[in-house]
């Protein structure tokens, strides 16, 4: 065991050390620190800007898709409707694709496939209430998502069972097929 005076003899020894070098340990843990901070705030912001993207293309398409069905009901439907809504669609469809941050959320939840349903859907039976629950439901999800840290995978698969679920997109849930 060592003694008490071989104790206070190396603290004497390492006292001056440590006042040079303790202020350069504490900086070096700190930036560690608020580099790795920085890092989890800058995904999360792109989560969420990415998120905020999806969710306009979505509402750009289903307002156009709107537009055209208006359209039919009241007088006729141009063939610029027709192509803005086809255009609109496919954007929606290209942002779904192109998300870097969320990519991995929008495949497990299967958002794509329940896009395309919805809108299928749509146009085969004209529903416009089950679209529009179907849209909103749809713009919940990717904003719950946006507010999800990466690391929360408990709650995506919450969101997923409640998805998988749900009628509101179509007749049946999205892993019948």
């Amino acid at each position: 065991m060592i003694q008490p005076e071989t104790w206070k003899r190396l603290w004497d020894f390492a006292q001056p050390a440590w006042n040079v070098f303790g202020p350069f340990v504490g900086i070096g843990v700190g930036a560690l620190l608020g580099r790795s901070w920085d890092r989890k705030t800058w995904l999360n912001d792109k989560r969420a800007e990415e998120c905020k993207e999806l969710v306009q293309a979505f509402a750009h398409a289903v307002s156009c898709i709107f537009d055209v069905e208006h359209a039919r009901q009241e007088k006729g439907v141009d063939l610029g409707q027709i192509t803005r809504a086809d255009v609109a669609y496919n954007e929606a469809l290209r942002t779904l694709k192109d998300r870097l941050f969320i990519s991995r959320d929008i495949e497990y939840l299967k958002i794509g496939k329940a896009w395309v349903e919805l809108v299928r859907g749509f146009y085969a039976d004209h529903d416009h209430k089950k679209f529009q629950a179907g849209y909103e439901f749809l713009r919940d999800i990717v904003i719950r998502l946006a507010g999800e840290n990466e690391n929360q995978k408990a709650a995506l698969t919450r969101l997923r069972r409640t998805f998988r679920k749900t009628a509101a997109l179509s007749g049946r849930p999205l892993d019948s097929q």
